[in-house]
């Protein structure tokens, strides 16, 4: 399960405005994926009981995820997210300066 995917689609959906995209997520994902040549990264079930083994500094399971397999994997976190920081991962932060 791709969780930016899933997320983008939750969001549009339920959310609408919220996160705005300039296309639907069905289109946006893989067509920005492919131009900025990033790949899919399935959730495994070490990245799972990694995410449950963080400490409690973010709520959204989605997020916990992430910043597990930015873990296991040895990989950087890109992120708008300031709760997020609050872990002790290698990150850039992207948007608006707070």
């Amino acid at each position: 399960m791709p969780v930016i995917g899933k997320r983008l689609g939750i969001h549009h959906q339920v959310r609408p405005g919220q996160l705005p995209l300039p296309e639907d997520p069905t289109t946006y994902v893989p067509d920005g994926m492919r131009i900025s040549r990033f790949r899919e990264l399935p959730i495994t079930h070490a990245d799972a009981l990694a995410a449950t083994s963080l400490p409690p500094l973010h709520r959204d399971p989605f997020d916990r995820v992430l910043v597990a397999q930015v873990r296991v994997h040895g990989l950087t976190l890109v992120t708008a997210d300031t709760v997020i920081e609050s872990y002790d991962v290698p990150m850039v932060r992207v948007g608006d300066p707070p």
